[in-house]
Order: C-alpha cells, then sequence, then structure tokens
C-alpha cells in the first residue's frame, strides 16, 4: 500500500552504523555511501568497540552528513567506569553534534555534566529501571540542564502503545529533543524494520515532532536501506493519505 507524499522536507534523515553492522562502524559507512542521508550516529554499544571508534574519529571522511554525525556511547558501564568514559569522551565530544548515553546507564549525573549539551540523554523501553516515561526523563534531565534528548519513538510506543506518554514526552520535553531513532522493537525489545502499520502510528505524533534528524535503527541487510529510509520520511507526514 503505498502512500501518496514522498517525504517530509522538514526533517533530515540518517542512519546508526550499529544497526547495520555489529561493532564494524566502518563497513556500515560503506553500506550508506550510495544512499541521501543527511545524518549518521556511530555506535560503539560495547565498551571494547569505544577505544577504536574514538581513535578512528578524526580521520572519517563525514562531510556528506551535513553537520550531524552523532556518537552512541556504550549501552552497559559500571559505576568505576562511568567517570573515565565520560572523560573520555568529553575530549572528541567537539567533533560530534552530540553523544548518546542511555538513561538507564547513568549513575552519576555530574560525570556527564561537563559534556554540556553535548550529551542526548535517550529514553527507556518498559524493561528498564528508568527513563521510560516524561517524568522520569524530567528528573534525569533536571539533574544535566544542559542536555538533550534522543526520543527513541520506538521505546516509548512500546512503553504506552496508547502514544499517550509519547504526547506527553513531545509537549513536557520536545524543545530538548536534540535527534530521533527510529526502528520497530520485537518481543525482547530488539530494533526491527519499520513496517507500514508503525508508520501511521507515528504520523500521528508528526504535528508535535520538532526539526531535527532522524536516525533509523532498523536492523537491515543493505539491499533494505532505500526501503527502511522512505518509509522513515513517511512517518512525519501528519496528512499522508495512503492510496488503494
Amino acid at each position: 500500500m503505498p502512500f501518496s507524499a514522498t517525504g517530509s522536507s522538514r526533517m533530515r534523515y540518517g542512519y546508526s552504523t550499529g544497526a547495520l553492522t555489529k561493532g564494524d562502524f566502518r563497513a556500515a559507512l560503506r553500506m550508506l555511501e550510495a544512499h541521501d542521508v543527511s545524518g549518521v550516529e556511530i555506535s560503539a554499544l560495547r565498551m571494547h568497540e569505544l577505544e577504536e571508534m574514538i581513535e578512528a574519529l578524526p580521520t572519517l571522511d563525514l562531510a556528506r552528513y551535513g553537520g550531524h554525525v552523532s556518537l552512541h556511547a556504550p549501552s552497559k558501564f559500571d559505576a568505576a567506569e562511568e567517570g573515565p568514559l565520560a572523560e573520555r569522551l568529553a575530549g572528541i565530544a567537539q567533533l560530534v553534534e552530540g553523544i548518546v548515553v542511555h538513561s538507564e546507564a547513568i549513575l552519576d549525573a555530574s560525570a556527564w555534566r561537563p559534556l554540556g549539551d553535548k550529551v542526548f540523554i535517550e529514553n527507556a523501553d518498559g524493561r528498564k529501571r528508568t527513563g521510560r516515561t516524561t517524568a522520569e526523563m524530567e528528573k534525569i534531565l533536571a539533574e544535566l540542564p544542559e542536555a538533550r534528548v534522543c526520543l527513541d519513538l520506538a521505546h516509548v510506543y512500546q512503553v504506552d502503545p496508547s502514544l499517550i506518554e509519547a504526547r506527553r514526552m513531545l509537549r513536557a520535553i520536545g524543545s530538548r529533543v536534540g535527534q530521533i531513532h527510529l526502528s520497530q522493537l520485537d518481543h525482547s525489545c530488539g530494533h526491527q524494520p519499520l513496517m507500514y502499520g508503525v508508520v501511521h502510528e507515528f504520523q500521528s505524533l508528526a504535528s508535535l515532532v520538532p526539526e531535527t534528524t532522524v536516525i533509523l535503527e532498523s536492523c537491515v541487510d543493505e539491499d533494505e536501506i532505500g526501503f527502511q529510509l522512505e518509509l522513515a520520511r513517511q512517518c512525519f507526514l501528519p496528512a499522508a493519505t495512503p492510496q488503494v
């Protein structure tokens, strides 16, 4: 069932390297070369991947992404690792638009405060201890007053499929959104490709979503990237009408 519109011009679209290849950001960047993207998130989701990414960052040719290059920090670390991790990331923060940090991973907000608005706090899915709701996100953001938000629509949809919480979150902290994560989740909260049904659901939020960069986290093969980007563009068309 194709859509009559072709995409939202007010948004920018890109991809997470971690959704395309596990731990091989260079291969993911090569996969994106054939596509019209204006943003990228380079992922180091596991601590052992971080140093290679940091060392490579100044050498990568990222000009085609129009200035929106973000990093995804490791998703799990312990209290002893948090301070050194934040300090290490602060050393390369000037090279990127933002650094995505999972809300539930933050143990000591003071470790992240020196990074200011380079911190993109990502809201969590329903399995996590915090960051799942507007109230929980506001509490974290109060401790990091300069930080921005990486709004993961799949996470907030999983927490509340009615999308009431998504609307509440956008109204409360939408002005702090630095980028959006977009995908679908499976039963174990793994990131899956977008499908038409969820496109219609997310269209209902379009009028509340600020102009920003949408980073796809749909885990797909290389030949499916273009279709996922097209579906992503449809998600932010509030008046799109399907053609029978």
